[in-house]
């Protein structure tokens, strides 16, 4: 945890988003000739890319973190959990 402290930017919120937000946007951090990421070989920018670029703007706190988990809010209503309705469909012995 020390080492992320130290590497963060002073302005960063959440220290560990940005910690993996940059090793993803390390590694994923070109197109090739071709147009496709040089890490994992699709289109460029690739979805790993862009997600880390999300994440990091979270962890500036460029974007509200209920932005961020607005796909999984709606998940909280008991009738659309995805859960509930896996184990409605499971018949009891």
């Amino acid at each position: 945890m020390a080492d992320v402290d130290r590497a963060a930017p002073v302005d960063v919120m959440d220290r560990l988003l940005w910690r993996d937000a940059k090793y993803t946007l390390d590694r994923h951090s070109a197109p090739d000739d071709d147009g496709m990421c040089v890490w994992c070989g699709r289109l460029w920018p690739c979805a790993a890319r862009r997600l880390a670029e999300r994440a990091e703007a979270v962890a500036f706190g460029a974007v509200p973190s209920d932005a961020w988990s607005a796909g999984i809010d709606r998940l909280d209503v008991p009738e659309q959990r995805v859960d509930s309705v896996w184990r409605a469909s499971v018949p009891f012995d």
